[in-house]
């Protein structure tokens, strides 16, 4: 869904297209939308076309049409932070993410400063936050504390703005444990299959270290991520599935089967502790 699939007409002659079109946090089937301000009392002709489902098809427009008269009172509640999917009583990983959620779509002053991590020996890690969508943001560590123990979040709304321009200029803070840092990192990349596009695929990394080999299996054409890998230095390559038993197949002779194609990246990849490295591309011929 899109700000162009959205028509705004008022009775005054005006025309307007949302700026910024969400799902909200309570349910995906509900879209919220903002737009600039509409003249009060005039009546205003609301039209939504060109809509598909997630499969493509396209939806009727019969019922896509709806008329209102905008209020003249503008808005002047702040953003409602949603309660957060933290579980108090599981120790916190530093390596975890939160994820913040608004009752209205919102925009972020300074990023970088809204989320810290503080623990009970004063030191600090601070969070970036990326925006998921109008209303939920994902704070990721930039920082690291290591050791378990105890330790404070500190949420500071006042960076955050709903699009009138309303904040709550307060601070929430919550405890949590902190677990041990993990020495594990994410790789992510790309994955092509130029004869079959549709077949399953197996991802194999193997730690030159050590010559173990972890395996995510199932993998179709595009994007794809693994987590949870241990520090260090990597090959990583790819096969065609074809049969799907997880294992790569070298063919036989009688009767004749072709091997499963098998393809391996160029060069190692490091691997860093709670660091994610991307742009792994990978092509099955």
């Amino acid at each position: 869904m899109r700000p162009a699939n959205f028509t705004i007409a008022a009775s005054n002659g005006t025309d307007l297209t949302p700026s910024d079109v969400w799902q909200t946090t309570e349910s995906r089937l509900i879209v919220q939308f903002y737009h600039p301000p509409l003249p009060a009392d005039a009546e205003v002709t609301l039209s939504l076309r060109n809509l598909a489902d997630t499969a493509g098809n396209r939806l009727p427009d019969s019922n896509a049409t709806q008329r209102f008269t905008p209020t003249p009172l503008r808005d002047t509640l702040p953003p409602i932070l949603l309660p957060l999917d933290v579980d108090t009583t599981r120790r916190y990983s530093v390596s975890d993410s939160l994820r913040l959620r608004f009752n209205k779509g919102v925009n972020v002053d300074a990023p970088n400063d809204v989320v810290t991590l503080r623990d009970t020996a004063g030191n600090v890690a601070r969070f970036r936050l990326v925006r998921a969508s109008a209303v939920e943001l994902h704070a990721f560590p930039m920082d690291t504390l290591s050791g378990g123990g105890r330790a404070m979040v500190e949420l500071r709304l006042g960076s955050i703005r709903d699009h009138s321009g309303n904040r709550a200029d307060t601070t929430l803070r919550f405890p949590i444990q902190l677990a041990p840092a993990r020495l594990s990192g994410t790789l992510q990349g790309t994955l092509a299959d130029t004869a079959v596009a549709n077949s399953l695929h197996v991802l194999l990394f193997t730690l030159v270290a050590t010559g173990k080999t972890y395996q995510l299996r199932g993998v179709k054409v595009g994007a794809w991520e693994m987590k949870g890998l241990p520090e260090g230095e990597y090959r990583v390559a790819a096969f065609r599935d074809s049969n799907n038993n997880g294992q790569h197949d070298e063919g036989t002779i009688a009767p004749w089967r072709a091997p499963e194609p098998f393809t391996e990246f160029s060069g190692t990849v490091r691997v860093r502790p709670r660091w994610t490295v991307n742009e792994v591309k990978l092509v099955v011929e």
